[in-house]
C-alpha cells in the first residue's frame, strides 16, 4: 500500500517534471527563434549599410539613413 502510494507520487512527480521540461524547451526554442530573427535583422542592416556606402560614397548620406532606420524602430 505504501509502496503503491510512493509509486503513484513518483509517477505524478515525473509527469510534472516532464511538463516543466517541455515548457522550458519550448520557451528556449522560442527565444532562439527570436535571437535568430534579431541576428538576421542585424545582418540585413549591415548589408544595407555597406550597399549604401558603396552606392553613395558619402558617409553623411549613410549616417542619415542609419539614423532614420533607428528612428523608425
Amino acid at each position: 500500500m505504501i509502496q503503491q502510494k510512493r509509486n503513484n507520487f513518483n509517477s505524478e512527480f515525473d509527469l510534472v517534471q516532464l511538463q516543466q521540461l517541455k515548457e522550458y524547451i519550448l520557451l528556449n526554442k522560442h527565444l532562439t527563434i527570436v535571437q535568430f530573427l534579431g541576428y538576421f535583422h542585424l545582418a540585413l542592416m549591415l548589408f544595407d549599410f555597406i550597399h549604401q556606402l558603396i552606392a553613395s560614397k558619402d558617409i553623411e548620406v549613410v549616417m542619415n539613413a542609419i539614423f532614420m532606420h533607428f528612428k523608425l524602430l
